[in-house]
């Protein structure tokens, strides 16, 4: 019992909720910083929370348009939805990619891609989903990410001439 609870503590972390309370209170938190810390952290506007928001819309369509079973169908504590890919494990690799890109000064690789392999691990683990769709999810979220990093550019000019970007 304390084993599962475990998992579904570091499940946490690959769950769009957790993500969009992180956007709000990234936002709420932003402005009160001074300008030089803003720029530090201007990534996570451009690159980061686009990649998560993206590979999360690909795992929606790919798990409706897929409808694949969860390998837990049936039982009384699965979650409702399909299960390829892993909608978990998409948002924490696009994590993981994102910050491992930009954070290589901060070494953030070397917490953000075992904490994606243990998001990854609890999604097995809970029987929420298969190798293959945790595999998957990886793939998809990856993607996303790369996808993403190659339009920050534009996207950040998109933000300026908007007149949307913070600063």
């Amino acid at each position: 019992m304390a084993y599962e609870l475990l998992w579904v503590f570091i499940s946490y972390f690959g769950d769009i909720a957790y993500w969009m309370g992180f956007t709000v209170a990234f936002f709420i938190v932003y402005p009160l910083l001074d300008k030089k810390d803003k720029k530090k952290i201007d990534w996570v506007i451009y690159a980061l929370l686009p990649a998560i928001f993206l590979a999360y819309a690909a795992h929606l369509a790919l798990e409706i348009s897929l409808e694949v079973p969860r390998p837990c169908a049936g039982l009384p504590s699965c979650p409702s939805g399909y299960s390829f890919p892993s909608g978990h494990m998409t948002i924490i690799s696009a994590f993981a990619t994102i910050a491992t890109i930009y954070g290589k000064k901060n070494k953030l690789y070397l917490w953000s891609i075992p904490l994606a392999v243990l998001v990854g691990l609890s999604r097995v683990f809970l029987n929420f989903h298969t190798p293959v769709d945790v595999i998957g999810g990886a793939f998809v979220g990856i993607a996303s990410s790369i996808a993403i990093y190659r339009l920050s550019d534009k996207i950040k000019t998109l933000l300026h001439r908007l007149h949307v970007y913070p600063f």
